[in-house]
């Protein structure tokens, strides 16, 4: 049974194209720069702290089509793609490169939904933000929305994609542990299972499903984002 993460992350992905900005165009020294894709992206309150804590710097997310392998990585000058071996079907034949990332390559920018409600005190915002609880005196008890449901407009945190690569899920080594945002010195390994677990489920860690690993460092609003 999926729990509740697990839905808004399946229902976000049906949501992405409503919500994502297909192109958006940065003016650097005058001149109009490459254009960007602009996509949404959902974090628990946890990770929003490792986030602006300046302690999470990657996150991982299932590939929705699993591989059989991993060959290598194709250089095309812009950012390597995996060339991978997917099974045998209408949609792809074995020794293909992968499908582009769903969250976008490296230049791209993440746009981060988090738990949310609607600000009614006079303070010139009008949006709260979950993570934030040292300005609410019961936070618990207030009417809080899921990030799912958060407009562009209470955004707050952007995220550049520096790096995109993909590798097994239990893969991952004690340097990228600390960079997903776990501060465990003693049992790194056991609080990224324990956090993955939370997120996604037993059977998915047990899986050890192939991954999208995504770097990003924090950015600007960018141009005409809302």
């Amino acid at each position: 049974m999926q729990n509740n993460e697990q839905k808004a992350g399946t229902a976000a992905e049906k949501r992405t194209a409503a919500d994502s900005i297909p192109s958006a165009s940065l003016v650097q020294n005058g001149v109009l720069a490459e254009a960007i894709s602009v996509k949404p992206i959902l974090f628990s309150t946890e990770m929003v702290t490792a986030i602006l804590d300046g302690r999470k710097t990657m996150t991982r997310r299932v590939m929705k089509e699993q591989p059989l392998s991993l060959n290598f990585y194709e250089d095309n000058g812009d950012f390597k793609r995996p060339v991978m071996n997917f099974p045998v079907s209408k949609k792809h034949f074995t020794g293909v490169t992968a499908p582009l990332c769903p969250y976008g390559w490296p230049g791209d920018i993440l746009w981060v939904r988090e738990k949310w409600r609607h600000n009614d005190t006079q303070t010139g915002y009008p949006y709260h933000h979950y993570q934030d609880d040292t300005i609410y005196t019961d936070r618990d008890n207030e009417k809080w929305k899921p990030s799912i449901f958060m407009p562009k407009t209470a955004c707050r945190i952007f995220l550049k994609i520096s790096d995109v690569r993909v590798e097994r899920l239990q893969d991952i080594d004690e340097e990228n542990i600390y960079s997903e945002g776990i501060s465990n010195k003693k049992f790194p390994f056991k609080e990224w299972e324990r956090l993955w677990k939370k997120i996604n489920g037993i059977e998915s860690w047990n899986q050890n499903p192939w991954v999208w690993v995504i770097e990003f460092e924090l950015t600007d609003c960018p141009p005409g984002f809302c």
